[in-house]
């Protein structure tokens, strides 16, 4: 008799959340911390005046060392944790420019609250944010008309609340100045040219799924083998409702809140863990993929006519198939649709680094090398799967072509397939001292709180188990790879003997891999 694996999982669940339940930091001592964001009325401050004009900016600063404080001694025992915490010497103001003016007006000196530039290393700025200025003097010049000015407002409220100093500069900055708030003629011919041609297709996709559902699908019977894994319908939407819910949950440790504690909290929770990086469950559908390639393959080549000229089909049918589609979502985020009413710095800090950096470096994208080549700049950081998928279907569909033509060999074909999809990922997580699962901590997480500062401390993007380990496809293609081969060889599986055959062995991976996983994740808790 075996246990259900629902009932399995659940042990494990419970028997890991438990050991971990008291493993929360205190909350009283959190709270002595600066805040990573504060924020005045952006709003408010644009619109206090019709006639003068009001700038509202975003500013990083970056806390300057003070052992004999008590509030920094905490400061950097929360931020030596990189797997569970923000880095807290680094924290993020919004700032009305007038009303910073004011509050230094009042003063009668106020030259003691700035604080010049320490070691800091500007590397992500330099990487990534001067995409979002394609002049540089726009940058420049803010930073030459405030930086003095709201350093010293940012000192003026560490000092007073905590008796430390450090250096700001500005990110970015809006105004009340609607001249600024236009579109460029390129962005805006864009702009048209992606409604346009967003109707057009709108059309032609509901025309299509009309006469598909009422004259194809009505008469066509699916094949047994579709039937067969409709099951695998229902993983995809489970597996997909995850995976959006745990980039959404990304989303908000990348935006200035009130309570980052609570996601901090979340590393020290085994839900929270699984919620925040279940980046495995991504292999799930790898694993899919290559089963479906395999299915499909077996099946072509139980025909007479199959020849050598199906791997040029195939790949030009997978391109195809998939491009257009994926060029209109790139194609939106070169426009500014996605543009606020009013450009709060949030703008210029996120969506128009994304739509430049998308302007500049779609064209990998369109030939899925956006996860080799510019990945600190790349378009649409999230779509690095479809790059790694299409690139392992074309690894596998080498191999499976190689075993068709040269039957006599295919075990040691597809066996040399099959050590190099392992040996890759060991090998390179052995020499490059990786963690033995890729971890997203709060600092990997958030592209703003390891914007500038510390190499040990990077944005994903830049975060070299990333670009060399989480995105490349030959560390992701051991699921497609032996799914392939699961397809290949699935009518021969169904056989009663041999399902018996791999019963129990079935049993214990399925157990074994569960709590592998789940121990795995709790190990990087302690």
């Amino acid at each position: 008799m075996y246990i259900k694996p629902s009932i399995f999982l659940c042990v494990n669940l419970i028997v890991i959340s438990a050991a971990n339940k008291n493993n929360m930091f205190d909350l009283f001592e959190y709270y002595k911390l600066p805040p990573l964001y504060t924020e005045e009325d952006y709003h408010r401050c644009l619109l206090q005046s019709k006639t003068n004009e009001s700038v509202y900016c975003s500013v990083v600063t970056t806390i300057k060392p003070d052992n004999s404080s008590e509030v920094w001694k905490l400061i950097e025992e929360y931020s030596r944790d990189k797997i569970k915490h923000f880095r807290h010497d680094i924290t993020f103001h919004g700032i009305c420019v007038s009303w910073c003016k004011d509050k230094l007006m009042s003063m009668e000196y106020n030259e003691y609250l700035f604080e010049n530039i320490f070691d800091i290393d500007h590397e992500y700025y330099n990487t990534v944010y001067k995409n979002a200025f394609r002049d540089n003097e726009e940058i420049q010049n803010m930073r030459s008309k405030y930086d003095r000015i709201l350093n010293k407002c940012v000192n003026m409220y560490l000092l007073k609340e905590f008796n430390l100093k450090g250096y700001s500069t500005v990110i970015s900055c809006s105004s009340n100045n609607k001249s600024e708030q236009k579109n460029n003629m390129i962005t805006e011919f864009l702009n048209n040219v992606f409604i346009g041609l967003l109707l057009v297709i709108s059309s032609l996709v509901f025309t299509g799924t009309y006469y598909h559902f009422h004259y194809v699908q009505i008469v066509t019977k699916p094949s047994y083998s579709r039937r067969d894994l409709r099951y695998l319908q229902a993983a995809r939407y489970i597996f997909i409702f995850f995976i959006i819910f745990g980039h959404l949950t990304y989303l908000y440790t990348r935006v200035p809140i009130l309570n980052p504690q609570y996601f901090e909290q979340k590393y020290y929770s085994l839900w929270g863990m699984l919620q925040l990086n279940g980046s495995h469950i991504v292999q799930t559908f790898f694993l899919i993929s290559g089963l479906l390639m395999g299915l499909a393959f077996k099946d072509i080549i139980d025909k007479k006519n199959f020849s050598l000229s199906y791997s040029w089909i195939a790949m030009a049918y997978r391109f195809i198939r998939l491009t257009p589609v994926y060029g209109i979502v790139l194609f939106y985020e070169t426009t500014s649709l996605m543009r606020p009413s009013t450009l709060h710095p949030f703008w210029q800090e996120r969506f128009k680094v994304e739509r430049n950096q998308c302007q500049l470096n779609w064209w990998l994208n369109i030939l899925y090398l956006n996860n080799v080549f510019n990945i600190p700049t790349t378009c649409m950081p999230h779509s690095w799967y479809l790059a790694a998928d299409f690139q392992v279907f074309l690894f596998s569909l080498v191999f499976m072509m190689l075993s068709w033509r040269f039957k006599n060999f295919k075990f040691i074909i597809l066996t040399l397939g099959g050590l190099i999809v392992l040996l890759f990922p060991a090998v390179i997580t052995y020499l490059k001292e990786y963690p033995a699962i890729y971890m997203a901590s709060p600092e990997y997480v958030d592209s703003n709180t390891d914007m500038i500062y510390k190499k040990d401390y990077k944005y994903h993007l830049l975060q070299d188990a990333f670009q060399h380990y989480y995105i490349p496809f030959y560390t992701n293609a051991g699921n497609y790879y032996f799914a392939m081969i699961l397809g290949l060889h699935y009518d021969l599986l169904k056989n009663e003997k041999i399902v018996k055959l791999f019963k129990i062995p079935a049993h214990i991976n399925s157990k074994s891999s569960t709590s592998i996983n789940l121990a795995a994740i709790r190990y990087y808790q302690l």
